[in-house]
């Protein structure tokens, strides 16, 4: 995530990564893995969590479709739907 442009919407971003790292059990092990990989710069697993996060209200914005968190123990622990079928 870039510095130099809106620090409220970067602000924001990091806060809606954290909340969602802490009820997401797929952003969760993406941040441990991130935690693991990053040693000199630990601050930056934050950044990069909030770019996952983008990424995915970016597709799902795009492609029309809903985020449900599926409370299962399997792999697939999120699943996307779509807003509207088509008739």
């Amino acid at each position: 995530m870039i510095k130099s442009r809106n620090r409220y919407l970067r602000y924001y971003l990091l806060e809606a990564a954290n909340s969602v790292r802490r009820c997401d059990s797929e952003f969760r092990r993406y941040y441990d893995l991130k935690f693991k990989e990053v040693n000199k710069y630990q601050h930056k697993r934050a950044p990069l969590t909030a770019r996952k996060l983008v990424r995915l209200v970016f597709r799902l914005l795009k492609d029309n479709r809903l985020y449900i968190l599926r409370r299962l123990s399997t792999p697939l622990a999120t699943l996307a739907l779509p807003l509207f079928q088509k008739s």
